[in-house]
C-alpha cells in the first residue's frame, strides 16, 4: 500500500497485473487462500472500466437476444451468490422494462422474456409484475411506450470503484496491492523458471525488484497491450466497445428503468444513484481501449434519445458529469464480429503453453468473484466452493462534513493512511462519489468548490505544498479538458 519503498528484491508466487474488478477479486481469492501474491496497477485501483459501469449487478438479460441461455444462467447464479454474500455492498431493487408501443417487442414477448430470465436463475428473484406506474408517471412520454413489466435486479449501494476496492482491502493483504506502479522491465529466466521484474512508482520514481514464479494478466481492456509489450502471444483477444453514461440531476425518484430503443435492438437505462441519475450507455466499437473517450457525438446521441422519450427537455446545461469506459469483450480464436452487441461479457482464461503466464479476457462485475475462483482453481489446482468462500465483514470508514457544503464523505486523511489514496482524483472519483455527484468532477458549475479541492489536496500531500498544488492544478486541467471533449469546446 502506498509508495514503493526500496530496491530490495523479493520473491512472490504470483504477480497480478491490473487492479480492476478481475484483478481485485483474483487477488482477494489468492490472498485468502494463503498464496504469496503481489498486485500492481499502473493507475489507481479501479481507474479503468471498473469505475464506469451502470452500477447494476445483473444476470445478462440482454444476452437472451443471442439465445445464450447457458451464459445467462451462469451470470444469474453469480449475481445471486454475490447479492447473498455481500449485502453490505449491494441490494435488490425492481427495474421497469418499458417496451416501445409501435415497432418494438409486443408486451407479451417482453413478459415471456423476463419470465425466462427469472427461471434461468432458479426463481431466486421476485416475480415479474405489471409496472406500478405508467410511462407518464415515470416522466416519459406515454405515447411512445406500452405499459411495462417490473423485475428484480441487483444494484451496487455505493459505487463500482468502492466495490472493487473492498475486495482488495478485504483480502487481508492490502499492503501487497500497489497502485500508481509501472512495470519498468520484465524478463523470463527459463533456467530459474522465474520472472525478473522491476517496478517503478509513477509518483515518487522509486523502484523495487521482484522475482515472480507466475504472472496473471488482469489488465482488462489493456490485457492485449500488456501481452504485446512483454512478448506474450495468445489465441484469444479482445474486441473493444465504448460505453458512455450521462449523469443528470435526480429529481428524487428511485425507480430504475430499461427502455427499448430503435437502435440495433438495444435498450437504454435510467438508473437513479444518490442525487444523480445515469442515462445510457452508448455502444460504440473502437479499435483500442485508449480510444474510449467521451465525445460530443456520444453526448448528442444520448441527449437526442432522452429528449425523444422524456416528458421534459434536457440540454447540455443539465449534465453534471459524464462517465465513459471501455468494455473488454473476449473474442475466441476464429470468431469474427460485426458489432459489439453480438458478443457477450463472457470471461475466458488463457494460459500460455510454454511459460507460467495467464491472461484473463472479458468478464464483468456480476461474475468477477466466480471467475476469480475459477482462475485460482485452474492456476493453483485449489478447489473452492463458491458459496463457502469467506468474505470479509463490512469495514467502518470515518466521515467528515468539512467540504462541499456539508456533504458527508469519508475522511481524506483516513483514505490516505488506510486506502492508498494518493491523488485528488483517487479521492474524488474512487474513494468517494464527490467527483460524480457534484458538477464538473467536484469543481462545481461555477467552480465554487475550488477551495474544498485545495484543502483536500493539502491533506493528501502533507508537508508537501508543491505536491499538493501540482496535484490540484493537474486535476483541474484534466477535468476542464474532459469537459471540453464532449461539450463542443
Amino acid at each position: 500500500m502506498g509508495p514503493i519503498q526500496s530496491m530490495n528484491a523479493e520473491s512472490v508466487e504470483t504477480l497480478v497485473i491490473g487492479g480492476g474488478i478481475t484483478g481485485a477479486c483474483f487477488f482477494h481469492v489468492a490472498a485468502r487462500r494463503g498464496r504469496e501474491v503481489l498486485l500492481v496497477e499502473r493507475g489507481d485501483f479501479a481507474s479503468g472500466t471498473s469505475q464506469a459501469s451502470g452500477m447494476m449487478i445483473w444476470g445478462g438479460l440482454l444476452y437472451l437476444k443471442n439465445l445464450e441461455f447457458k451464459l445467462v444462467r451462469k451470470f444469474s447464479r453469480s449475481r445471486d451468490r454475490l447479492l447473498a454474500r455481500r449485502p453490505d455492498q449491494a441490494d435488490v431493487r425492481r427495474i421497469v422494462f418499458l417496451p416501445l408501443l409501435r415497432g418494438g417487442r409486443p408486451g407479451w414477448f417482453v413478459w415471456a422474456g423476463l419470465q425466462l430470465y427469472r427461471a434461468l436463475s432458479n426463481f431466486r428473484r421476485g416475480p415479474v409484475l405489471p409496472s406500478p406506474c405508467t410511462a407518464e408517471e415515470l416522466g416519459f412520454r406515454g405515447g411512445r411506450f406500452a405499459r411495462g413489466w417490473s423485475y428484480e435486479e441487483g444494484f451496487l449501494r455505493s459505487s463500482d470503484a468502492l466495490f472493487c476496492l473492498d475486495w482488495l482491502v478485504g483480502s487481508g493483504r492490502f499492503e501487497r496491492a500497489l497502485n500508481h506502479t509501472l512495470i519498468a522491465s520484465l524478463t523470463w529466466d527459463g533456467q530459474a523458471r522465474l520472472f525478473h521484474v522491476v517496478l517503478r512508482d509513477s509518483i515518487t520514481g522509486r523502484e523495487r525488484k521482484v522475482e515472480a514464479r507466475r504472472v496473471v494478466n488482469c489488465a482488462g481492456p489493456w490485457a492485449d497491450s500488456v501481452n504485446k509489450e512483454w512478448g506474450v502471444s495468445t489465441s484469444t483477444r479482445h474486441h473493444h466497445s465504448k460505453g458512455v453514461y450521462l449523469l443528470l440531476p435526480n429529481a428524487g425518484g428511485e425507480q430504475a428503468l430499461a427502455m427499448e430503443m430503435e437502435h440495433e435492438g438495444d435498450a437504454l437505462c435510467w438508473v437513479p444513484w444518490g442525487p444523480v441519475a445515469m442515462w445510457g450507455p452508448t455502444e460504440t466499437d473502437i479499435t483500442h481501449p485508449d480510444e474510449g473517450r467521451a465525445t460530443a457525438e456520444d453526448v448528442d446521441f444520448l441527449l437526442e434519445r432522452l429528449n425523444r422519450n422524456s416528458a421534459r427537455r434536457w440540454t447540455r446545461d443539465d449534465i453534471l458529469n459524464v462517465r465513459v469506459g471501455t468494455r473488454p469483450l473476449a473474442l475466441p480464436p476464429g470468431r469474427k464480429v460485426s458489432y459489439s452487441l453480438d458478443l457477450s461479457r463472457r470471461a475466458i482464461l488463457e494460459e500460455h503453453p510454454e511459460i507460467p503466464w495467464s491472461t484473463a479476457f472479458g468478464g464483468k462485475l456480476s461474475g468477477a468473484l466466480d471467475f476469480a475462483i475459477l482462475m485460482h482453481e485452474r492456476i493453483h489446482g485449489d478447489k473452492i466452493r463458491p458459496n463457502g468462500f469467506p468474505v470479509a465483514p463490512p469495514r467502518a470508514r470515518p466521515t467528515t462534513r468539512e467540504n462541499f457544503g456539508g456533504m458527508s464523505l469519508v475522511d481524506p486523511a483516513w483514505c490516505r493512511d488506510h486506502e492508498a489514496c494518493r491523488t485528488l482524483e483517487d479521492y474524488l472519483r474512487r474513494r468517494t462519489n464527490a467527483g460524480q455527484w457534484i458538477a464538473h468532477g467536484g469543481i462545481g458549475r461555477s467552480r465554487e468548490h475550488l477551495g474544498d479541492l485545495a484543502r483536500i489536496a493539502s491533506i493528501l500531500h502533507p508537508d508537501d505544498l508543491d505536491g499538493a498544488k501540482a496535484d490540484l492544478d493537474s486535476y483541474i486541467q484534466a477535468q476542464d479538458d474532459f469537459r471540453r471533449s464532449w461539450n463542443h469546446g
